[in-house]
């Protein structure tokens, strides 16, 4: 149960560092009034996008492979 749960952990570790790495996750912090606002911006289009492409790609692998 313990390595499940690690893989779990690492796996969404895995997903998070390539959308912020691949532009689908953006994070900006602000200080105003002696507050810090941290904003969390997700770009859907990017990721549908990316995944499009994904699909493409695999497709054309499938294809190759396959002639």
């Amino acid at each position: 149960m313990n390595r499940l749960l690690i893989v779990l952990v690492l796996v969404v570790i895995g997903v998070a560092g390539l959308g912020y790495y691949l532009g689908w996750f953006r994070v900006d912090k602000t200080n105003a009034d002696g507050q810090t606002h941290i904003t969390l911006t997700v770009d859907q289009k990017k990721i549908q996008a990316d995944e499009k492409r994904a699909l493409e790609k695999v497709r054309d692998v499938g294809q190759s492979a396959k002639n």
